[in-house]
Formats: C-alpha cells, structure tokens, sequence
C-alpha cells in the first residue's frame, strides 16, 4: 500500500504513526526513512556475476544493524527455515533452526556476505506467520528511476540493479509476498530530483497537479511498470477542515510549542494562507509567525 497526497500533507506522519501503532502492537518493524539514501551513491557497492545486480554491503549491513537494535524478542525465537548456502561464503553461517538473532549477527560480522543475509532475514520475516511483520519506506518515488551510480563506463545504474532497491520494489509490487503483514510506503513531491516517474502515476492514478502530464509519446520502462503493477494508493486528504485545524492548534498550544497564544484573527488568517494544507499551516504560519 503506498501513501499518496499532495505536498505536506501529512503522509510522512501517518507512516509514522502506522509505525508507532505497529510496534506497540509487536510487530516486527523495518523503517526506510528515506529510500533516497539507497540509491544517491553514498555507499559502497560492487557487481556481483551469481546475481547480475550490484550489491550493496555496507547499507545492507546497517539495515540488520537496525533489526537487531530493535530488540523484538521475536528474534530469538524465531528459527531459520531454510539455509544459508552461499559459494565462498565465511565461515560461520547458523544451520537450520538456528535462533534468526544469529543469522542477524552474522551478516553485520561478515559484511561481505550482507546483501544476501539481509535477503534471508527478510524472506523469513515474510514467511513465518508468528509475529506481523511491516516494511515501511518513506521517498519510496525514487527508487523507481535512474540512480546516482555509475557503471564502470559512467553510465547511470537503473535502481532495480541494485541489491536494496531491487528488493524492496519486489516487496512492494507483490514479487515476493508478506504473509502476515504489510508493505507500507510513503511518495513525497519535495525532492525535485526524485518526483514519480510516467509509471508511478499511471499505476496510481496520482494527482498530476504538481507533475507534467504523461502522453503516448512519453517513454515508459516496461521493468518499472512491472515494479508498479499492484499498487494500491492510500489517498490522504489534501488540506485540514477548519475543526481539525482548530484541534491541531489546541494541541500545540496544550504542548506548549507556542509561546504566545495567537488570536483568532492569526489563526483564521494563516489558516487561509496555507489553503488548509498541513504542514503549510504549522511550519510557514503559525511556528514563522511566532517564533522568537
């Protein structure tokens, strides 16, 4: 499911309050805040011939470190189903049954052999059906485009060659499925660089009012309309009605965020400005308004 609205209208929040809910709840959690950091060549990365994509070990790496910080108990209890069979691999790879908690560690030990660790982990995170299991990923657009890697010739890695971005399209396109849980993500329009592709809005129906229009002269990638196949659009609202942003105003002021209490004439006035949006309405009227 991909969370979908106009710009600062509050998806990244209701990720995150998903997330929140999720975790009280004792799901087992995995969180991209930004998708954009898997693809904007921050990271080292190789080509690997077995796979054809170009793995990615040390984001892989800090993905399981993530996992493993978590402290769901769910991770040591939950035994490997299949095993862990990788040519030339270091020694150490838990057998089958194994507590997944030692597989985890495995793959931040031996850090060559994480991209396919992580793969694992996730795979039996899918499979089991003891403890839901959500992935979430904000930015999620940008994955699904050219990526800030380069070949050996300087040419440009489409995302779906590499090893994280792969996996995660195949996630969210129902390529590999979650039997107990969700994939959750979020579109954000702000990153110029990164707005949604042809393929996104066709597959989502998006509101193209901050986009260009695709036509049938628009180059589409047949592997990214793949990846979009599937999606279902969660719409969120583009702007506040005026209770909500009367309650929304309570709160920051119970919180005690403002340090003066505005008018009513301020509130109705930056409330018109931002034209009910958000994140508008909090950032640029009230907090800029009455900052100190």
């Amino acid at each position: 499911m991909w969370i979908a609205g106009a710009p600062g209208s509050g998806k990244s929040y209701l990720l995150l309050q998903a997330l929140s809910h999720c975790v009280a709840s004792d799901w087992i959690v995995l969180y991209i805040p930004r998708a954009i950091d898997t693809i904007n060549g921050t990271t080292p990365y190789a080509y690997d011939v077995r796979t054809q994509t170009f793995l990615q070990p040390t984001y892989s790496a800090s993905l399981l470190r993530q996992i493993r910080d978590m402290g769901h108990p769910g991770l040591k209890k939950l035994p490997t189903t299949s095993p862990f069979s990788l040519e030339k691999a270091p020694p150490g790879a838990p057998a089958v049954g194994a507590p997944l908690m030692q597989l985890i560690e495995y793959g931040i030990r031996e850090v060559s052999v994480a991209s396919f660790v992580l793969e694992a982990v996730l795979a039996e995170f899918a499979t089991q059906t003891t403890y839901p299991f959500l992935l979430a990923v904000d930015d999620f657009q940008a994955l699904y485009g050219q990526s800030q890697y380069k070949t050996p010739q300087y040419f440009p890695i489409d995302t779906y060659h590499l090893s994280v971005p792969r996996l995660l399209l195949e996630y969210a396109c129902g390529s590999r499925p979650i039997y107990n849980g969700a994939f959750l993500g979020a579109i954000s329009l702000y990153h110029t660089s990164y707005l949604p592709t042809t393929e996104l809005y066709e597959a989502l129906d998006l509101d193209l009012t901050h986009g260009r229009r695709p036509d049938s002269y628009t180059k589409r990638s047949e592997a990214f309309q793949h990846y979009a196949k599937g999606l279902q659009p969660f719409r969120v609202p583009d702007r506040m009605d005026i209770r909500e942003a009367a309650a929304l105003l309570d709160t920051l002021i119970k919180e005690r965020v403002l340090h003066t209490v505005p008018s009513d004439q301020l509130f109705l006035s930056k409330y018109c400005e931002a034209d009910g949006n958000p994140k508008e309405f909090v950032w640029r009227g009230l907090l800029s308004t009455l900052d100190t």
